[in-house]
């Protein structure tokens, strides 16, 4: 289909009015305001004027545009413009929009013509605060509020009729200050030929660029030439700017977040699609339908999406072939599984399970090994990046795969080195959303991913040091609170509106939690008790209707009113709505630090909130209006799922009682659960296999199909989804959520591999059931064990019945799994010990921690436990050989949360290309699998 030029603009006037309802065009039409597609000859006058300064740099193709007259060039001033400016504080790397011309009222420009059909195109911006600019001819008016979006310049491009020999541009402000940036003027003509195409394939535009710009070497009069080179070179930058994402050297080289670069690149390409006629329109109708895709997709922005289907449904019928521009328009297109499937003894849900893997896998893969950089980015900016790790753990510590584990780690440790955190937590002081996802996303997991590693521990409790210092407090009633919402490592912003705790809170706390279940460090045990008793006793508050048990929105510091500074309980008006009660996660969030804090301390006053909501969601089905706000009726059925906003947030209230139900082990709420719960947490309660494949079945339909729109397509790495991680957890792990929530998993898997399909069917403190089936060759796998209390169990399923003994938790238990058949496994108690895994020492050590220097190694000991260690004896091993031994007498435990080191020496008799450090240590140790590290493996 070819859409007339009428066509065109009425969708071009509905897509500006979508764009930006401040802006409006009004085109006059009369009889000289022609359509006509006939070229016209070169020898027409054209003007391309760049306004600014005598000192500001040209932009290629351009003429100075000043505030003198120049009869010579072809144009005067009627009005002047009062002064010449040159940005300092606005340059997003193009010199035609870092400069122009200031005029407070009104600026008129006379340019001399001939009759005849021309483009005109004109780029006005702001000086202050904001402007309003008209820009009048005798055919057509604009009208241009400012700031447009994110950028302070907007351009218009019309094609006109001129029957005289001049051509008048009036440019009026009607609030602040307006900017003359540029002003185009080019007869319509014939442009070369360019390939047809979508690909933003720069290649072929560059080329096309390169010889043009040579032609007009040698032909400088030719307008035509000169007009279409400077088309292409703002093709050039738009595809540019979209191309270079997020990445923190494109920040820096242009100046610009993401945001305003895709706006500059929209307007530019606006003036190429204002001509349906020019070689570059499909590609840059195209390019605008992408840009504002994933602008939808990244803020949800009602006439981003009518753009981007507007753009798309302009190419749809001419390019039907075009398999990304279908996906683009809603077409499911399948691609194939990277596994083999064709098993058909296989239990059908580890063949589900096996797919599900294999294509997080792919889309995994492709992250580390086709986009990651060095300084692990994945090119949508640290704060984002770090939002797509949140459904790698099933692949790391179920499918224990080393690709997605090194990914993982290497952008957790390129946010640590990035500069943006300070004392293990971010230096920008914004709302805690924002500012705990650096490290909250990266660092709590790494507890359980590099077991015992001692710098990962210490960064989470060196974190949680500002929490002490500087982050709480104690409000009139005793209770413990965050002073704000909105808070760095340094400073919080107290006062209304956001001076107010809030259960979201636990982003920034989260590490801490972790630290607190690696080695129950005292002081921060005590701290977060009196954090979550506080939060305990304001669940049990009724002010503003609040239905008691319930956690309220917010609780202001100092004055502990509940709500905070709102008149409502459940709206705290901290400006973005997933401070909302009724958004759900930032409030199960909290809940799960209660519930965390019991399993570390066995104290039941910690659950009391949490069964109180789930008898709220059971109590109030079927009773009262749950359309009145705030109350009772309304709350249950937010927390069932029946209003939630989206399905992300229906999850998040059922994840809080799936985990609640794993870690408690209490079954007063099965029934509702068994109703509402997750398809993994019915499982455990009913063995109806049937859930666990019909939700495996969902989450690989729906990774079946664009894997463009996950991976090369991907703008916003914080909207990387991948269906089904939490029934991933809990099949391989028995942690019934994302995994990242709280380290509640029974089981973890070492050499498993997408060929290794596993179910856990029952994981209690003294049973452990899983099923297990190879689809590959036999190999020896191994399960480590998180949740078993200490003693002697026995181990079926096996060829004869094996007894084991746990002594330590994360230990290692070596499984032989035969193919093709599936494997019963079940560990059960036969004797509890009354032992406890703490107070524990925990002596540590990494390869990052042996230095070696000539014939000097030089070796960091940690203390990571709750106990202070004595009589430590520290072994050095050069070459494969004994090279000496050293004593540490004492080495306390970090109850303060700092760190507590010992540094020792050994000198060589050798040059050394090997060293390995072993402590031993007769005591008591959280695990000792952190006693062995060598300097090759850094």
């Amino acid at each position: 289909m070819v859409l007339s030029p009428f066509e065109i603009t009425a969708i071009m006037k509905k897509i500006r009015a979508a764009y930006c309802p401040k802006i409006s065009i009004i085109i006059t039409l009369g009889a000289c305001f022609l359509y006509a597609c006939t070229p016209v000859s070169r020898n027409l006058p054209a003007y391309w004027l760049d306004a600014g300064t005598m000192e500001s740099p040209l932009s290629p193709g351009y003429d100075l545009l000043s505030s003198a007259d120049n009869p010579e060039n072809g144009w005067t001033w009627e009005t002047k413009p009062d002064s010449a400016v040159w940005h300092t504080d606005y340059r997003p790397g193009l010199p035609l929009l870092e400069d122009g011309l200031l005029f407070k009222e009104q600026a008129v420009l006379k340019i001399k013509t001939q009759p005849g059909t021309y483009f005109l195109t004109a780029t006005v911006g702001q000086a202050g605060d904001t402007a309003i600019v008209e820009i009048e001819t005798n055919q057509t008016k604009w009208h241009a509020e400012l700031p447009w979006r994110r950028i302070r310049h907007q351009s218009f491009r019309e094609k006109i009729e001129i029957t005289g020999d001049s051509l008048v541009i009036t440019f009026r402000t009607q609030l602040g200050q307006g900017l003359i940036k540029a002003v185009e003027l080019q007869p319509v003509m014939d442009y070369f030929p360019l390939p047809s195409g979508l690909e933003t394939d720069t290649a072929i535009v560059g080329k096309l660029a390169d010889e043009l710009e040579n032609k007009l070497k040698h032909d400088p009069q030719n307008t035509a030439l000169r007009a279409q080179w400077i088309q292409s070179l703002k093709y050039l930058q738009a595809a540019r700017y979209y191309d270079i994402g997020w990445w923190s050297w494109a920040v820096k080289a242009t100046k610009m977040s993401i945001f305003p670069r895709f706006d500059v690149a929209s307007d530019y390409l606006r003036q190429i699609v204002a001509d349906p006629n020019d070689p570059l329109y499909d590609r840059a109708a195209y390019l605008l339908g992408k840009i504002h895709y994933w602008l939808y997709l990244e803020q949800e922005f009602a006439h981003d999406k009518i753009e981007a289907r507007e753009f798309f449904d302009l190419l749809g019928d001419r390019y039907p072939d075009f398999e990304l521009l279908r996906m683009y328009r809603g077409e499911k297109i399948t691609y194939e599984s990277p596994c083999n499937n064709a098993d058909p003894t296989a239990p059908r849900w580890a063949v589900l399970q096996r797919e599900l893997m294999c294509r997080m896998l792919e889309i995994i893969h492709w992250w580390v090994s086709e986009k990651q950089a060095e300084n692990g980015e994945l090119g949508g900016k640290f704060g984002d990046d770090v939002e797509i790790l949140r459904w790698w753990l099933p692949a790391i510590l179920g499918a224990d795969d080393s690709l997605a584990r090194v990914g993982y780690t290497r952008l957790a440790e390129g946010v640590w080195q990035s500069g943006t955190l300070e004392n293990a937590y971010s230096k920008k002081l914004e709302d805690v959303e924002h500012a705990a996802e650096l490290f909250r996303d990266t660092h709590s997991a790494l507890l359980m991913i590099h077991y015992g590693d001692p710098e990962y521990v210490e960064r989470c409790l060196r974190s949680m040091q500002n929490f002490r210092d500087v982050w709480t407090g104690i409000t009139p009633r005793g209770h413990r609170h965050i002073k704000s919402s909105h808070f760095s490592a340094t400073a919080m912003r107290e006062g209304p509106p956001f001076g107010v705790d809030v259960p979201m809170n636990t982003r920034a706390t989260l590490p801490g939690l972790w630290a607190a279940w690696y080695s129950h460090n005292p002081q921060l045990v005590q701290l977060f008790t009196e954090w979550g008793k506080a939060w305990v006793e304001d669940a049990a508050r009724t002010e503003k209707g609040k239905p008691k048990g319930l956690l309220p929105a917010a609780v202001s510091f100092p004055g502990d009113e509940i709500g905070g500074y709102s008149p409502e309980w459940y709206f705290p008006r901290q400006g973005w709505d997933y401070y909302n009660w009724q958004h759900m996660g930032g409030v199960s969030e909290m809940y799960h630090q209660l519930i965390g804090m019991y399993d570390i301390t066995g104290d039941e006053t910690f659950l009391i909130p949490v069964n109180e909501t789930i008898r709220l969601a059971r109590d109030t089905k079927g009773k009262g209006d749950s359309k009145v706000e705030g109350s009772a009726a309304w709350a249950g059925a937010y927390l069932r799922g029946e209003v939630a906003d989206d399905e992300n947030h229906r999850r998040d209230g059922i994840s809080m009682m799936n985990i609640a139900r794993t870690i408690t082990g209490n079954n007063q709420f099965d029934a509702f659960l068994g109703a509402y719960g997750s398809p993994y947490l019915q499982y455990t309660l009913d063995g109806n296999i049937s859930r666990i494949e019909s939700g495996l079945e969902e989450a690989v339909e729906a990774l079946r199909y664009n894997l463009p729109l996950r991976t090369t397509e991907v703008k916003f790495t914080d909207r990387v989804y991948v269906e089904g991680e939490d029934l991933l957890s809990g099949m391989y792990t028995g942690h019934p959520g994302k995994g990242i929530e709280y380290p509640g998993m029974a089981v973890t898997w070492k050499n498993t591999g997408r060929e290794i399909a596993v179910l856990t069917e029952a994981a209690t403190p003294g049973r452990l059931k899983v099923q297990i089936y190879n689809f590959g060759p036999a190999k020896t796998i191994q399960m480590q064990l998180w949740r078993l209390k200490p003693g002697l169990y026995s181990l079926h399923g096996l060829p004869g019945t094996t007894r084991i003994e746990v002594t330590e938790r994360g230990q290692m238990i070596p499984i032989m799994i035969p193919e093709g058949i599936l494997l019963n496994v079940e560990i059960e108690a036969e004797k509890i010990s009354k032992d406890t895994f703490f107070p524990s020492a925990d002596l540590a050590i990494n390869s990052r921690d042996i230095v070696v220097d000539g014939r000097t190694i030089r070796a960091t000991v940690h203390n990571i436990g709750n106990q202070t260690a004595e009589n430590i004896t520290v072994v050095c091993r050069v070459n494969g050989k004994d090279s000496g031994k050293h004593l540490i007498a004492r080495l306390p435990a970090p109850l303060n949360m700092a760190a507590q080191t010992a540094v020792i020496e050994f000198e060589s008799q050798e040059d050394v290309g090997e060293a390995q450090i072993e402590i031993i240590y007769s005591g008591k140790e959280i695990t000792k699998l952190n006693n062995r590290a060598n300097s090759l493996d850094f």
